[in-house]
């Protein structure tokens, strides 16, 4: 009980943090849009053109995608489970996962390709362009931690 409140109580401080960025991150809602539409544009392109044209409708694990268990290994018929040799033969690990090999497509296009992600893609995001993160602290001696330890608040 103690988790599901708090779990409630940090869901409604976090809605309101989504609510109100800052002009620091006003273009990340548009982002983060932009990362879901390229996801369904990349998996469909992949489909239709690079990956696994062989096996596009059928799971590496689990069968038939579209008609198969959800995840592979599911617990009640975990010792029916039969996986594919190779995965990155196929679009589909399981019937709601895409394999490495689609996944990795995705990521090289959400990476630098800005036909997918708008107005930044996550090169631009992760180079501290956009959300302008902290860099690490400096260490002052090649033997010296600059991170704080454990427990430690100082």
């Amino acid at each position: 009980m103690l988790l599901s409140n708090s779990i409630y109580i940090f869901s409604l401080g976090a809605s309101d943090l989504a609510e109100k960025p800052s002009k620091n991150y006003e273009d990340l809602g548009n982002t983060v849009d932009a990362i879901f539409k390229a996801y369904q544009q990349v998996v469909q392109f992949i489909i239709n053109f690079l990956c696994c044209t062989e096996n596009r409708d059928e799971a590496c694990c689990g069968g038939v995608a579209a008609n198969g268990e959800l995840t592979c290994g599911n617990v009640i018929n975990k010792d029916k489970v039969k996986v594919c040799a190779n995965p990155n033969k196929y679009l589909w690990f399981d019937a709601i996962h895409p394999t490495d090999a689609a996944n990795r497509q995705y990521t090289d296009q959400l990476w630098e390709n800005k036909d997918y992600a708008k107005p930044h893609t996550l090169q631009d995001l992760v180079g501290n362009e956009i959300l302008n993160i902290a860099k690490p602290p400096e260490a002052t001696d090649g033997n010296i931690n600059p991170y704080p330890k454990a427990g430690s608040f100082a």
